[in-house]
């Protein structure tokens, strides 16, 4: 048997599954190219029929959708985390963004209060900030921590004139760009896993607060710590190569325009194509006190407190 007549069967089911895709897609008033149509035959038939659940849905509820997350479409099928994964596919399909025109969640960011003035007050602690809520802080603060890790947030020592807030990895240039006493704070502080993402979650953060943002809030620089090769040096012990299921960390460095030289000097560490010691350390792992001291090394005037609000 020749290879083509060993492939030839394959190819025929592949074709005929496209004709029959592009066909059902045309149907429900998709626009269908040829390159798009491709994606979608890489899906499986459950997804398929998602989109055009989601066809018919758009098309019968136009005026609907801005009233509506991303996580609230009605689509028969399609749970929480369907539309981030195949937005751009739907966009496509669709011909619009659909996305773009979703309302956006409200940002809610978890915060501590660690200035010692403050806390011997004896009132609450821990608190949350939701964008377009009316709210107002317990303190002003002069030095914001953006930390990654939840346990880091709540146990971080006494700081003067700091608040701490848990940046949930990703999304914290999504949840505290636009913040205002974030960028109003006179330093802007992030520490984050010393890892890939954390070093790709840093340069994100500190490019969109270097430009002023849509509210009219002024540009301000973040400064890194515990994110550097000396870290990696001192707490390599403390580092894994493995991920939580147990396979091999490997990720490959991009242009990360943000950084400074001392952070990518680490970030290529642990993104290194060849064998590397660590490639995570993370953040809850080193000494709170070692964070606190290298904040406090930061600030111009420790010893004086916050101004109450």
């Amino acid at each position: 048997m020749s290879l083509v007549e060993a492939v030839e069967p394959q190819l025929g089911a592949r074709i005929g599954r496209l004709r029959r895709t592009a066909h059902t897609l045309l149907q429900h008033g998709a626009r269908v190219e040829p390159a798009v149509l491709v994606r979608v035959a890489r899906l499986d038939d459950a997804d398929v029929e998602v989109l055009c659940a989601a066809l018919d849905w758009l098309g019968d509820h136009p005026d609907d959708i801005a009233r509506l997350t991303e996580r609230q479409l009605p689509v028969p099928g399609m749970d929480t985390k369907w539309l981030p994964r195949h937005g751009t596919l739907l966009r496509d399909l669709a011909g619009w963004d659909v996305r773009a025109h979703l309302r956006r969640r409200s940002a809610v960011a978890h915060l501590t209060y660690v200035d010692p003035e403050y806390r011997a007050t004896g009132a609450r602690r821990h608190d949350a900030w939701t964008s377009g809520d009316s709210h107002r802080l317990a303190y002003r603060p002069r030095t914001v921590l953006v930390v990654e890790n939840r346990d880091c947030r709540l146990d971080f020592p006494d700081l003067p004139g700091t608040i701490v807030v848990e940046g949930s990895g990703k999304a914290a240039t999504w949840l505290l760009a636009d913040v205002p006493w974030v960028r109003s704070a006179e330093r802007v502080v992030y520490w984050g896993d010393l890892d890939a993402d954390g070093f790709e979650i840093l340069d994100r953060f500190r490019t969109a607060l270097a430009t002023p943002s849509d509210e009219g809030g002024a540009a301000c620089t973040v400064t890194s710590i515990l994110m550097d090769a000396d870290t990696i040096h001192r707490y390599g012990d403390l580092g894994v190569v493995r991920d939580r299921r147990g396979r091999r960390i490997e990720r490959t460095a991009v242009d990360l325009t943000s950084l400074t030289e001392v952070e990518r000097t680490a970030y290529y560490a642990v993104t290194t194509r060849g064998a590397a010691p660590v490639r995570r350390i993370e953040q809850e792992r080193l000494p709170l006190v070692v964070a606190a001291e290298l904040v406090a090394a930061l600030t111009e005037a420790p010893s004086q407190g916050s101004h109450f609000m």
